[in-house]
């Protein structure tokens, strides 16, 4: 199983020093998030996760016209990026008249059998974070259904890019045990698994912030690497610029990646 980890300054810098090794620099190709970074650096690939497409970058939207496939699938393939993730996410403004379950399922396979015929890699479904503070952004709260999301990926023959936090955050909404919600999945078409921790807040509840992981989050990857064999694992920590400056923290990136081996390694992954 190989290792990935977000793009930040600081990766870059134990990279150099030789302090951390992995297989995978993860980075989304959006103005600025790129910037001082140059593909092939230190002779490892470009996990690609973000393209800034021409138009919203969901399975549940419409696929922009001008959506250059021959570039994104040369671009992808220069990086050396193994598949592609987009976001198995839908919102009110994706679907005409009454928005139901039965819509956003029909949108989501929609849009990934046209995600999936325009690519030259695999294409993997990223269950996104369900609950009232992301339904106030518009996004609907049957794509976080794990019924729903089985549903779309065996009917559209994609992967699964299995998010434990956005996981923790969707089961948290519905009330259900993360085991159970997680057991509802397709795991036995996980191709990658992205791990950070959320954060439990007094006015939205559980939210994705991209946080060390705790021990929470430790153990509920222990237990997932029981239930499916992805070829990747990425460590959704670390960021370029202001934004991510307080969550790239090196010895935080040490920590974990670490951890993370030592996890990959019992599991018997090599």
């Amino acid at each position: 199983m190989k290792i990935g980890c977000n793009y930040s300054p600081a990766l870059l810098d134990l990279l150099e020093k030789g302090k951390i090794e992995i297989d995978y620099i993860k980075l989304s190709l959006y103005p600025g998030l790129e910037e001082g970074f140059e593909p092939g650096i230190f002779g490892l690939p470009v996990l690609v996760h973000g393209i800034n497409p021409p138009g919203p970058e969901r399975l549940g939207a419409e696929v922009h016209p001008e959506l250059d496939w021959g570039r994104l699938n040369r671009i992808v393939f220069e990086l050396g990026s193994p598949h592609l993730g987009v976001h198995l996410a839908v919102n009110g403004e994706d679907i005409v008249g009454k928005l139901d379950q039965k819509k956003t399922r029909e949108k989501l396979i929609k849009g990934a059998q046209a995600w999936n015929d325009g690519l030259e890699v695999p294409l993997l479904g990223e269950n996104v974070p369900d609950s009232p503070y992301y339904q106030k952004k518009g996004v609907l709260p049957w794509a976080g259904d794990p019924w729903l999301i089985d549903e779309v990926c065996r009917e559209a023959g994609i992967g699964l890019l299995l998010d434990l936090a956005h996981a923790r955050v969707s089961a948290w909404t519905r009330g259900m045990e993360i085991k159970e919600y997680l057991s509802v999945l397709p795991l036995d078409l996980v191709g990658e698994i992205h791990l950070a921790a959320p954060l439990m807040t007094q006015k939205n509840g559980l939210r994705d912030r991209h946080l060390e992981l705790e021990k929470i989050d430790y153990n509920l990857f222990e237990w997932v690497l029981g239930k499916c064999s992805p070829e990747i694992v990425t460590l959704e920590y670390g960021g370029p610029g202001e934004h991510f400056s307080w969550r790239s923290d090196p010895e935080a990136i040490i920590r974990q990646i670490e951890r993370i081996g030592e996890i990959v390694k019992m599991a018997g992954f090599e």
